[in-house]
């Protein structure tokens, strides 16, 4: 190598010059080989110095002749030979190394490294086993070779996903590396066409590296978006040409077929019709939509069908003793004071308990929002005429009709075998101001249900359905009261219905109650959890009344107190015999019944006595008498209103029913001589089975409608859309 060649030329250089001034008597210092010393000193040998032959006194100068000395003492060392050694250079594949020959001892430096493609140099080393590199300073007195080690060069390979997901390809390579397989990406909803070198994503696609590649690679993906097709059965109607679109595109809605007779409804994602389409569509997969049709009917006797039998007595349902005409008394002649000693005879045992209320409350307030339908009697004749006479003129296009009558703008739609009738209008109500009342009423023309939505104001809504044997309302008033009623008829012509009713502020519903109940020829049962007059009741209660005059007959109380489980039988006391008088004070707190008890003109309180014995109801009463609520109702210039009081009620736990008579005289003899109950069989018998059947179905339903589930019902006032 150039270097190498430039040092030997140096050295040969040197080592001539050295020759020729040691030839010349000349010291590679540049001093003489012999030295002239002072007459004292003696000649040591060696050199003998040029002797003056010229006579020191004479005048004339002659010429001076010197002889060449002599070294009688060292041999020439120009004459002995110069030994060189060879260092080789084995670069294992890379590019060839000049190597370096020179005398031992001589400098020597590290060639200029070799390459190698695909690898990086390391370094020069004895031999391949070794680990040590090779260090360049002077040339030993041997000849041997040196060898290139090297390492692999990784390289990096990138993929331009483009929104994929990669495969398990390798994110780098050697030289070495066997020939890579590039295998394919993935991408929602789009074919992968392929690796490309460059982010034009043009040329021919890469599908390997081969082995003994070099060089950083990136990789473009490149993909097609999967297309999807919308054909159309038009069910015979006229043809709709297919949609073809690329995935996740939003198509709107063809123009709709045409087909004689009928009139185009919507197209469906299924044969059966049941599920519309929504547009615009969003195509994430090939469909075919079908058309469905209403067949062109004769809407004006559906719409006179609707107008006739929008009115509604939920009342139909009930037989008249259990309604709250029945009730009406003078406020006067109700017993309300027991202050002083009251005839048992005279107690009025006639109302109505807290669960039977609860029904009555709910259907009256409904009746709050049926009262507004009475406008409809007044518009339904001239929307009669308007509409003959739209659908006279205009029988091609019977599906939908406006006009203002007044007040009042009138909406007609027909759709899906459902004929609709909206009246929108603002008006003063009794008690609510100024409302915005929107009236909506359907009526399906197959089934012959009939729907109606009655919005006044936003804080006040009813939605209800009805056909012959079933009808059931969701109704929010004032924001404080949710309920959901239903009742329905059964083939043998017995009554059952339910309700659920939620009471709070503010949208916070925290006091739930429910009941259901049942009415057949003779008796009403209503089994509820609404116990205004029970303070913290947590129980269930059961009440029967008789149908042919609605009095309460009685009824049956479960209640779990501090894990102790308790049943009672409650009774009206002009049901009873051995007590004639009764007279009520209020107890202190610490008395477990809150009224001391008098009976009978007697100054002694009446005696309850405890269950006794080792158990948990160890202290509990057997029996006693307490005040329970009683629902009137009286008249109040026209208007018919509500009034509570309190009757005295006997309760006995069922488990001491049998021993009741003599429990009370021996507790009360100087009182009570002799007492008895005085109930009929049958109608023990239904308070018991009552009980013992239908109580555990009530459980299992009582919670079955939220707050929130009968907001949903009522849902929202009719949007005009159209």
């Amino acid at each position: 190598m150039k270097c190498n060649c430039f040092r030997k030329s140096l050295f040969a250089s040197v080592f001539l010059i050295t020759l020729l001034l040691s030839s010349c008597g000349i010291n590679s210092n540049g001093t003489s080989s012999s030295s002239t010393t002072s007459d004292s000193d003696t000649n040591t040998g060696g050199t003998t110095e040029p002797t003056d032959l010229t006579d020191s006194t004479s005048d004339s100068t002659t010429d001076l002749t010197t002889t060449e000395p002599t070294d009688t003492s060292s041999t020439d060392s120009s004459t002995d030979p110069v030994i060189e050694y060879t260092i080789t250079f084995d670069s294992q594949g890379g590019t060839p190394v000049e190597s370096i020959t020179l005398p031992a001892g001589s400098y020597i430096f590290a060639p200029v490294p070799p390459t190698k493609i695909g690898y990086l140099f390391v370094n020069w080393f004895i031999s391949l086993s070794s680990s040590t590199p090779y260090v360049f300073t002077t040339m030993p007195a041997e000849s041997f070779t040196l060898y290139a080690k090297w390492s692999l060069v990784e390289y990096t390979i990138t993929y331009v996903l483009n929104g994929g997901e990669n495969a398990n390809n390798p994110h780098s390579y050697t030289i070495e590396t066997p020939t890579i397989m590039l295998l394919e990406p993935t991408k929602v909803e789009n074919a992968f066409l392929g690796w490309y070198n460059n982010i034009n994503l043009q040329g021919d696609s890469i599908t390997k590296i081969e082995k003994g590649s070099t060089g950083n690679r990136i990789f473009y993906a490149k993909w097609s978006v999967n297309q999807y097709t919308i054909s159309f059965n038009s069910n015979g109607g006229t043809d709709v040409s297919e949609i073809t679109v690329d995935y996740n595109t939003s198509i709107n809605a063809p123009p709709p077929p045409t087909k004689d007779d009928y009139r185009f409804v919507s197209w469906c994602f299924d044969e059966s019709l049941t599920e519309v389409v929504e547009w615009p569509l969003i195509v994430t997969r090939s469909l075919r939509l079908h058309a469905a049709w209403n067949e062109k009917v004769n809407l004006k006797p559906y719409l006179v069908s609707l107008l006739d039998g929008y009115k509604l007595n939920p009342y139909s349902f009930i037989p008249e003793t259990m309604q709250p005409a029945s009730k009406i008394r003078n406020v006067n002649g109700l017993v309300n004071d027991y202050s002083s000693f009251v005839n048992v005879s005279d107690i009025s045992y006639e109302g109505f308990g807290e669960q039977w209320q609860m029904v009555l409350d709910n259907l009256e307030q409904s009746l709050l929002f049926f009262n507004v339908l009475s406008v409809v009697e007044g518009v339904s004749s001239a929307s009669i005429v308007a509409f003959n006479n739209y659908l006279d003129s205009n029988p091609s296009d019977s599906s939908h009709f406006e006009f203002e009558y007044g007040i009042y703008n009138v909406t007609i739609n027909f759709e899906n075998n459902v004929i609709f009738y909206i009246l929108d209008y603002t008006t003063e109500l009794p008690l609510l101001g100024e409302q915005v009342i929107q009236i909506y009423l359907s009526y399906n023309i197959v089934t012959l249900e009939k729907t109606g939505r009655i919005q006044l104001g936003s804080a006040n809504a009813l939605k209800y359905k009805s056909t012959k044997d079933h009808y059931e309302f969701a109704i929010k008033y004032l924001g404080v009261r949710r309920a959901y009623f239903e009742v329905s008829r059964n083939l043998d012509d017995s009554i059952e219905g339910r309700i659920f009713e939620y009471l709070g502020v503010d949208g916070v519903y925290s006091y739930g109650t429910s009941a259901q109940f049942y009415i057949d020829d003779d008796y009403v049962t209503t089994i509820g959890n609404k116990a205004s007059g029970f303070p913290g009741f947590t129980g269930t209660v059961n009440e029967l009344y008789k149908v042919s005059n609605g009095k309460l007959l009685g009824y049956a109380i479960k209640e779990t107190l501090s894990f102790v489980t308790f049943n009672t039988y409650w009774f009206n006391l002009d049901d009873t015999t051995g007590i004639n008088t009764i007279q009520i004070e209020e107890a202190p707190t610490t008395n477990l019944n809150p009224h001391y008890i008098y009976v009978n003109g007697s100054s002694n309180v009446f005696v309850a006595k405890k269950v006794g014995g080792l158990s948990a109801k160890t202290t509990s009463r057997r029996y006693d008498i307490e005040l329970r609520k009683r629902y009137f109702y009286y008249e109040d210039e026209g208007e018919i209103k509500s009034l509570t009081i309190e009757a005295p009620m006997l309760f006995v736990q069922m488990e001491q029913i049998d021993t009741l008579s003599t429990d009370i005289v021996s507790s009360n003899s100087s009182v009570v001589t002799s007492f008895g109950l005085d109930i009929s069989y049958s109608t023990m018998t239904k308070i018991k089975n009552d009980y013992d059947i239908l109580l555990s179905s009530f459980v299992a339903q009582k919670d079955e409608f939220s707050a929130g589930d009968i907001i949903d019902i009522i849902g929202e006032p009719y949007a005009h859309t159209i």
